[in-house]
């Protein structure tokens, strides 16, 4: 079956449908949401051990999750004939949450999901030498508070390298979260 969706008289492709899922579960539009979701939907998460059987308990969790979420944004949509993909971001005050959403599509409506969700960290020191961290990619238009988006990850960094200085830590014995290692030895 065709991974497009007739709505408003206009096909979408599943790109498309993961992608307008999201923006509305974003805008808390139930009913446009439920209109995407095949009536036997199913989505897993697996960092969380939870799975929702059917578009009614899909759109409960989301309808029910605590407030404030945080503000969603679909980074990127992808899909082919049967699956649809979407890189997530969600930023609440200092915290960034990534998803990567996979969905099989049928009868032009979202079937099966999995949804892989992850905190974004401040790497250590010796990550960041490694790998350093640039100010562009899909988070840096529009904005999320003071200095927007890509802002964030130097605010968090910021806040750990006070921390840091604040107890006296061994800067050499930090973890990737920026968190003081135990005494036990070599990390």
């Amino acid at each position: 079956m065709s991974a497009e969706r007739v709505c408003h008289h206009v096909r979408m492709r599943g790109a498309e449908l993961v992608r307008a899922l999201y923006e509305r579960y974003q805008a808390r539009d139930w009913t446009g949401a439920a209109a995407l979701l095949h009536p036997e939907a199913q989505l897993r998460m697996p960092a969380t051990d939870e799975y929702l059987l059917g578009r009614q308990q899909v759109l409960a969790f989301q309808r029910n999750y605590p407030e404030p979420w945080g503000e969603l944004r679909v980074l990127r949509a992808a899909s082919d004939s049967t699956v649809a993909v979407a890189e997530i971001a969600i930023v609440r005050d200092t915290d960034v949450f990534r998803c990567a959403a996979f969905w099989t599509t049928q009868e032009d409506t979202l079937l099966s999901g999995v949804e892989y969700w992850v905190t974004v960290v401040v790497t250590s020191r010796h990550r960041t030498a490694l790998s350093p961290r640039t100010d562009s990619g899909p988070l840096d238009s529009g904005a999320a508070g003071p200095g927007g988006w890509n802002r964030l990850p130097s605010l968090a960094h910021e806040m750990a390298e006070q921390e840091l200085a604040a107890t006296g830590a061994d800067r050499g014995r930090v973890d990737d979260q920026g968190r003081e290692l135990a005494q036990r030895g070599s990390p």
